[in-house]
């Protein structure tokens, strides 16, 4: 990849990136989602989207390292304000009751206080020359915060809403900034990021949960387990887009290289998962504590 040397952290950050919402539904589908496996894809997912965006704020920001924690700090506490009003919400209460009693009608207040919350957070990230995605963390905290038990109608409409539409929109922009020609000329340089997502992202996850211990200090995981785990997690597309974006906009990556790093995404999303569903061992195999996760 002709130029990359310029964006070594962009590159870094892209190595280590997990794409959470892409493998939400996969798990989902599978059923794997409830299982100690699922936790486990969910836990290093959270950390392979979060960490790379809030490293995309402080490496790759025009500010500087200091200011830009600064303002970090600052969106930090403005999200933490919009937590305040949960306490309205408690059961009720008449705001609580207004909000119910609309949830389930043509109006849909519920999805529609969920999607001003992720426009504002959204709208605040950007005005703080943030990533968006940071802003759709803060408000998945504020959200938690205000219905701590889950609601499982909201959650229903809400997949609905992202499985349905935005994530295949997503997905077609994402296509969009893929150059064909610049894919054909380097089949060698995708190649190569693809083998390193794996061994950088893959490798580590695969390690620990191999290594991962239960109350009786007998492995959590096995071979076939830990494997499909390091799959999941080297699944990466949302972030690569993402920082990519932001590498080429501050002129530390070609538009030509990032076509290269998103094009290795999508093929991650592609086969990673895919591969991953393949080698799951049989119901039989399976260890006895895996259909039990005390956790997502």
């Amino acid at each position: 990849m002709s130029g990359a040397i310029h964006a070594e952290i962009a590159v870094a950050i892209a190595l280590v990136s997990t794409a959470l919402g892409t493998l939400l539904p996969i798990l989902k589908d599978s059923g794997q989602l409830d299982t100690k496996l699922g936790a486990a894809v969910l836990n290093h997912g959270a950390f392979g989207e979060l960490c790379p965006v809030i490293a995309m704020a402080l490496l790759l920001s025009s500010r500087g390292t200091l200011a830009s924690i600064g303002v970090l700090a600052i969106f930090t506490v403005v999200a933490l304000i919009f937590t305040l009003p949960s306490a309205r919400l408690r059961p009720g209460s008449r705001t609580h009751q207004l909000i119910v009693g609309g949830s389930e009608t043509t109006a849909q207040i519920t999805v529609r206080l969920v999607v001003l919350l992720l426009i504002s957070l959204g709208g605040l990230a950007i005005a703080f020359d943030l990533d968006v995605v940071l802003g759709a963390f803060a408000a998945g905290f504020v959200l938690r915060r205000a219905l701590p038990e889950g609601d499982e109608s909201l959650e229903h409409k809400l997949e609905g809403l992202a499985f349905g539409l935005l994530i295949p929109i997503f997905f077609i922009t994402s296509g969009m900034a893929i150059d064909l020609s610049t894919i054909a000329a380097h089949p060698i340089g995708l190649l190569i990021f693809i083998l390193a997502i794996l061994l950088v992202r893959g490798g580590p996850i695969y390690v620990a949960s191999r290594t991962e211990r239960g109350p009786n200090t007998r492995q959590v995981f096995n071979g076939l387990q830990s494997a499909q785990i390091a799959l999941y997690g080297a699944t990466g597309l949302p972030i690569i887009v993402a920082v990519t974006a932001v590498a080429v906009k501050s002129e530390h990556m070609s538009s030509a290289n990032a076509s290269l790093l998103v094009a290795g995404g999508a093929i991650t999303v592609l086969l990673l998962p895919m591969t991953a569903a393949l080698i799951e061992p049989r119901s039989g195999q399976r260890t006895t504590d895996d259909s039990a996760a005390t956790s997502r």
